[in-house]
């Protein structure tokens, strides 16, 4: 974590940024959470962990300083950091439009799908390419799975802005759950051409496409480093291919990188490069880099 960023940041005409009061070395400086619109109106992007009555606090006071409400919540994905105080803000009234508030998101495509029918709130499935709009702001959804089944970035068509998620972030890299699935998106949200990213945790950057950009980079080359090392080793183990391609890695970052690995190896096979022999991994045969 490098950059300090503010409880509350005006980022644009149509963009305020609420940290969720949850930092950590997975959340960084905190969640970003996002008040947007111009209106007396609003629509919130993500929240925080539940919980977090500091945040809430901090959400409640900007709406009535703003002399604002919410008419809408849009969650990115349903990691706890991100739903956590659907909740909370569900039940404190006085931050709801005279219409009330509603709450979207995609829903999962997989076994924990079950989570969907333990949130305290009615969760509206959110459609790729749906539309939601607020005064100020247009804001479309894109689906971008690859972190999660489930992980929707959003397009602020005013701004040709894109709120990532967890994508893409301010700093660092992510954590995946299907890489072939990630890659896609990544060249998705590139092809948006977006010019500003607004990012699940950390700083916003006004150069989106250079962001998505050195994220491909990233991953392209991490592919390559794991066919070159099997290529040169023959058959070899995940925590090997570790060793060999994550030179002088502090040993409690085995875990983490291993993973990492078998993400990649996963992709490899699903592709038809790479195969899988016991415990090991080779390069298919015939295969050239």
């Amino acid at each position: 974590m490098t950059a300090v960023l503010p409880a509350i940041t005006n980022l644009s005409a149509r963009v305020i940024r609420i940290l969720g009061c949850n930092p950590g070395p997975m959340t960084l400086q905190g969640t970003n959470s996002y008040l947007i619109g111009t209106g007396k109106c609003r629509i919130l992007l993500d929240t925080s962990d539940e919980g977090k009555t500091d945040y809430m606090d901090a959400l409640s006071n900007l709406l009535k300083k703003l002399d604002v409400r919410l008419e809408a919540i849009l969650l990115t994905h349903w990691h706890h950091d991100h739903v956590g105080c659907i909740g909370a803000i569900d039940k404190d009234k006085s931050l709801h439009s005279h219409n009330g508030c509603t709450f979207h998101k995609m829903p999962r495509k997989d076994a924990d799908e079950t989570k969907e029918k333990h949130y305290p709130v009615q969760i509206k499935p959110v459609i790729d390419g749906q539309k939601f709009y607020t005064e100020g702001a247009t804001i479309r959804a894109v689906f971008t799975p690859g972190h999660t089944t489930d992980h929707t970035a959003f397009v602020l068509e005013e701004e040709n802005a894109l709120f990532s998620g967890d994508c893409v972030l301010g700093e660092g890299t992510t954590v995946l759950e299907t890489l072939s699935d990630y890659m896609r998106s990544l060249y998705l949200m590139k092809g948006l051409k977006a010019d500003i990213l607004y990012p699940g945790h950390g700083p916003h950057n006004l150069d989106a496409g250079s962001v998505i950009g050195q994220y491909i980079a990233h991953r392209e080359k991490r592919e390559k480093q794991v066919l070159e090392c099997l290529q040169q080793n023959g058959e070899m183990t995940i925590e090997e291919i570790v060793r060999s391609v994550y030179k002088g890695l502090p040993e409690h970052l085995i875990l983490a990188a291993s993973q990492n690995v078998h993400q990649h190896l996963e992709k490899l096979m699903e592709e038809g490069r790479v195969e899988e022999v016991g415990e090991k991994y080779r390069v298919k045969q015939n295969y050239k880099l």
